[in-house]
């Protein structure tokens, strides 16, 4: 393999690294990117060595050209180092969510099953009200037809049977 052939394949497989990373630049952090930046510099600094290198006007010495291949491999490495903290971030972002996620998960279930057992609490609380509600009425229906005398009594009944389920729906309305 000629020297121009593998300054070329050491390029072209730069110019790929380059590619992938930053199609998923968008997901680094911060530091990544600074980090690429200088990467990057260096790359146009290799692109332009390469191009005096292999300027069939101009002499070279062997120590260029072995600068400019090293210089390749250092770039090489560099660009995977970038590439594989930019998977890292996007695995640790992902199991962040999926982290937050499973705890919301949590949360939810717990705020449903309280629901439940407050929803069966309430059902119980309420039913036996509904017969206080049943007297009430007839209560109230007997008050019209008693004499006088026992109408105050009645009346007194009555008012507390009111009392007692105008505060035990008032205790229910709250926990809903």
């Amino acid at each position: 393999m000629t020297l121009k052939k593998e300054y070329e394949k050491i390029l072209d497989r730069l110019q790929d690294e380059r590619k992938q990373i930053h199609s998923r630049l968008n997901q680094a952090s911060d530091e990544v990117k600074q980090e690429l930046e200088v990467v990057e510099q260096r790359w146009q600094t290799l692109k332009e060595d390469l191009a005096e290198l292999l300027d069939e006007t101009k002499e070279t010495s062997e120590e260029m050209a072995n600068k400019v291949k090293l210089e390749g491999e250092h770039l090489k490495q560099a660009y995977q180092s970038v590439n594989q903290k930019i998977s890292d971030s996007a695995k640790s972002t992902k199991t962040e969510f999926e982290s937050l996620v499973k705890a919301l998960q949590q949360e939810r279930d717990e705020i449903r099953l309280q629901l439940h057992l407050a929803s069966q609490e309430i059902k119980q609380e309420f039913e036996p009200l509904e017969n206080q509600w049943q007297t009430l009425k007839v209560e109230t229906a007997n008050l019209a037809n008693a004499s006088k005398e026992t109408s105050s009594e009645l009346q007194e009944k009555t008012k507390i049977i009111a009392q007692e389920l105008k505060e035990a729906y008032q205790r229910i309305k709250q926990r809903l």
